[in-house]
């Protein structure tokens, strides 16, 4: 799975420009929501839990976050509380 967006999906029409790929942050979002292709199975993964891994990792090393959706409300309440503080 990748932690990377900004990058193009087709024919680059000059090689003199500039790559604007970059990993995900804090700063873009507060999850990364990943499904598998082959069977749907969704992976919740909290974007900080990234910030210490390369742009991608194997979907049979992301197995603690597979359909675990109390990540999902664990998110959700550390953002509630910061929107009350």
């Amino acid at each position: 799975m990748g932690f990377t967006g900004g990058s193009r999906s087709g024919q680059q029409i000059s090689r003199t420009v500039a790559s604007r790929t970059y990993k995900y942050s804090a700063e873009d979002c507060d999850i990364i929501l990943g499904v598998d292709g082959t069977n749907g199975d969704c992976y919740i993964i909290p974007v900080d839990d990234i910030q210490a891994w390369g742009s991608s990792k194997s979907i049979s090393a992301l197995s603690s976050y597979k359909e675990n959706w109390n990540i999902l409300i664990e998110v959700a309440k550390k953002l509630n509380k910061k929107i009350s503080d």
